[in-house]
């Protein structure tokens, strides 16, 4: 009797399981459907920073290469964009940010509590190197219009400081911060204007599938996953100045991390990973990196020209 009222609960913790996933796989590709015209947008800007500026969106929502009216055309491209764009990120490079620790009262004990965290900031912003990130964040972010920093606990980071039980490395880990391109974050809401103002946030990337099975001990078979990746002027057909277009990724899968704020039924938030078809992880959001120290997306949003009503921003 025991055997069989397990084997009941199994098969409906699999069939949960198995709804959730088709759950979260539907509301990602709605997500994706419902912000396609800003993705071409930002394939477009994408070619005009590089120089294909003979381009345009077509009624199939392919960025495709005009082509000529007239058979004695010629079409020289003189890319006044792409300078533009480098002496705005020059700038904005300059001013480097500063990271200091306030602190909390003039006690002497408050006082050097604060230089020492300051300092403690000042050494994991030149091992991570923030500058190269910032450098990369903001040419997304002159380019497309937003960009986005994932901030991370790496469990593996830093220096080694033993072995566990089966003797493995243990490490005294580090922080690890990731810039994602806005192709890669989808909101709930395309209306809200900062991240305070959405429930749930995919955030969506191709990974290898040694990646899924390193981190998830899960073997999944490859998809047909494309990017959009640069090509060097050519003669050919596609693309004559050379530009971006999308390309065929090989041992890859899309892996979907939904993060969803604090309510009454999850009071510690909600963090479900899927690839393949399977849930690979379920439970709380893993940071309090929120305001007043509670657990929130372990986002931040970086903006060019910011729009009203509108989640994401516009490019110079």
């Amino acid at each position: 009797m025991e055997g069989i009222l397990f084997d009941n609960e199994s098969k409906r913790e699999e069939l949960r399981r198995k709804k959730l996933v088709e759950e979260i796989v539907k509301d990602f590709e709605e997500r994706r459907e419902a912000r396609r015209s800003i993705e071409n947008g930002w394939v477009l800007n994408m070619n005009f920073v590089s120089g294909n500026q003979y381009c345009d969106v077509s009624p199939f929502g392919e960025v495709v290469e005009e082509e000529k009216k007239f058979y004695w055309q010629t079409r020289r491209v003189f890319n006044h964009i792409a300078p533009l764009v480098d002496a705005r990120v020059a700038k904005l490079l300059k001013r480097k940010p500063n990271l200091k620790v306030r602190a909390f009262s003039d006690e002497d004990g408050d006082v050097k509590s604060a230089k020492l965290a300051s300092g403690i900031l000042r050494y994991v912003k030149d091992r991570i190197g923030l500058e190269e990130i910032l450098t990369r964040g903001t040419v997304w972010s002159e380019t497309c219009g937003t960009v986005f920093y994932k901030t991370l606990w790496n469990d593996k980071g830093g220096r080694q400081v033993g072995v566990d039980e089966q003797n493995a490395p243990v490490y005294e880990g580090e922080v690890e911060l990731t810039v994602a391109p806005p192709f890669e974050i989808f909101p709930d809401r395309l209306d809200a204007e900062s991240l305070d103002d959405i429930g749930s946030l995919i955030h969506a990337q191709a990974v290898s599938v040694g990646y899924v099975l390193e981190k998830f001990g899960v073997t999944l078979k490859a998809e047909e996953l494309t990017s959009c990746t640069y090509s060097e002027p050519s003669s050919g057909k596609n693309f004559i100045g050379g530009g971006f277009s999308k390309t065929l990724l090989k041992d890859s899968v899309l892996l979907l991390e939904r993060y969803t704020r604090p309510s009454a039924e999850f009071p510690n938030g909600r963090l479900e990973i899927v690839a393949g078809g399977q849930l690979l992880y379920e439970g709380d959001l893993p940071y309090l990196c929120d305001k007043r120290c509670e657990r929130g997306f372990p986002f931040v949003k970086q903006d060019c020209i910011r729009l009203p009503g509108a989640f994401f921003a516009s490019s110079i």
